[in-house]
């Protein structure tokens, strides 16, 4: 009698400290749910001595809603931690963002769904002297800042990604923006909303036909940015001595 008493005592206790705490509804469910079975058992046992039909019924009732509830908040805990498990195999853990192998997964399929694609090769000017003298939190900093920009001046027209170190990519349709235009608002909020700067490079499917493709002349045309004073945009096409597919295929012609 006197552990019964005791797990009704605790499982009150619990109750009472656990007031304005936001707790699963599960879980306070459950804690109610046992201390109405405890007081029901120890009712039956000692005061009704069995006869009462009504605390017969709860003694068999109320074990199969607790140990349901304790099932539930074990399957939701499970499903919980297999999406933060999935979760983190595809992003990458700084910045939120896909990492380089799910990127290129998102943005083949935007390849087979769309006509126009283009990728924007985005890589964050100075920040190894950012590092060494601001140190690597103001960078990661940073960092996620310039990933939350490219994040959301892709969303709804594509994906962004994170391809190593300070280089960050989007891959967007093009049906209805002009993908210079998408880059060029990238560079510009960067350089208004944090304390650098970003080179960015272009790559269409009109000069590639595969993501790859469109990664590689992407960061070529970056490169071309960045080596041209910073801070700026360059298309792949528009680049000096650069032939494209299509003009290559008038000359052909």
């Amino acid at each position: 009698m006197a552990l019964n008493f005791y797990g009704l005592i605790v499982t009150f206790m619990i109750l009472l400290d656990t007031r304005g705490v936001e707790l699963n509804l599960k879980f306070s469910a459950s804690l109610i749910v046992y201390f109405i079975y405890e007081l029901a058992k120890l009712a039956n046992d000692y005061v009704f001595h069995g006869e009462a039909d009504g605390l017969i019924i709860l003694d068999g009732v109320l074990p199969v809603v607790y140990f349901s509830l304790l099932f539930l908040l074990l399957f939701e805990w499970v499903i919980e931690r297999l999406r933060t498990t999935y979760q983190s195999s595809i992003t990458d853990g700084l910045t939120g963002l896909y990492n380089r192998r799910h990127f290129q997964s998102k943005a083949d399929q935007l390849l087979k769904r769309s006509k126009g694609v283009a990728v924007i090769f985005c890589d964050i000017d100075n920040f190894k002297k950012l590092n060494d003298t601001q140190g690597h939190h103001k960078a990661d900093g940073v960092l996620k800042q310039v990933s939350e920009i490219i994040k959301e001046e892709s969303s709804g027209i594509g994906t962004a990604g994170r391809y190593g170190g300070e280089e960050l990519l989007a891959c967007i349709t093009h049906d209805r923006v002009k993908p210079e235009a998408v880059a060029e608002a990238i560079r510009k909020r960067v350089e208004m909303e944090t304390i650098v700067t970003v080179s960015v490079g272009v790559g269409t499917s009109k000069d590639a036909k595969t993501v790859q493709e469109m990664v590689k002349l992407a960061d070529q045309a970056m490169y071309h940015s960045k080596t041209t004073g910073k801070n700026k945009v360059t298309l792949y096409s528009k680049m000096p001595g650069v032939r494209t597919r299509s003009s290559s295929a008038s000359v052909s012609g």
